[in-house]
């Protein structure tokens, strides 16, 4: 008998049970590694703006971030967060990548932007269906259906809708269910097309 203290506690909720249990965000991204602090580092200088009026008298320039998600300037510590997160990649077909690609993926600087904590928190692996910024909207659609076009990725069902209405157009993708509403195994059946169980 296994004792209390030994058991692991796992939350039986629904979207935990849809989860392939193989996804593990270690394989696409090391955040502690120094490949990732040089691309944070371009993507914060990709990004920044400089304050004006900048003094002739001095050499240093000063800097400062905004979130495009909020229009607000960044104050404090920032994140850099995936458009398309690797959880949404994971679902829309990166499942069966090696793990070079994967993790060429998670260092794409296109797919990047620096956000505040609290936005980056609010959008989570979101996709358009789950969270919509308060502004730059179709911004937004537009980089994700071309990060997905990119890699090679597919769109769910909902997701296309809403990426129709927000763009006011059909995208250019796939339509594919997501690997958690697969009715098979993902790790022994990745290649097998998707049938809907009567």
């Amino acid at each position: 008998m296994t004792s209390l203290l030994t058991k692991k506690y796992v939350p039986k909720t629904e979207a935990y049970r849809k989860i392939p249990q193989h996804y593990n965000r270690k394989n696409w991204l090391d955040s502690g590694s120094e490949k990732w602090r040089n691309t944070a580092r371009n993507v914060y200088i990709k990004n920044r703006r400089i304050k004006s009026p900048v003094s002739s008298y001095s050499r240093k320039a000063e800097y400062y971030q905004t979130d495009p998600y909020e229009q607000k300037v960044i104050t404090g510590t920032s994140e850099i967060d995936h458009t398309v997160s690797i959880r949404e990649a994971f679902g829309s077909g990166g499942h069966n990548w090696s793990k070079e690609k994967k993790n060429k993926f998670s260092h794409d600087t296109a797919n990047l932007l620096p956000l505040m904590k609290a936005t980056n928190r609010a959008k989570g692996a979101s996709d358009i269906t789950g969270w919509k910024p308060k502004y730059n909207q179709e911004s937004m659609a537009l980089t994700q259906e071309r990060i997905k076009k990119k890699w090679d990725l597919s769109a769910d069902p909902a997701e296309f809708k809403a990426l129709s209405k927000v763009l006011g157009r059909k995208p250019d993708l796939k339509i594919k269910p997501k690997v958690e509403n697969t009715m098979v195994c993902m790790q022994c059946h990745a290649n097998r097309p998707y049938k809907k169980k009567p």
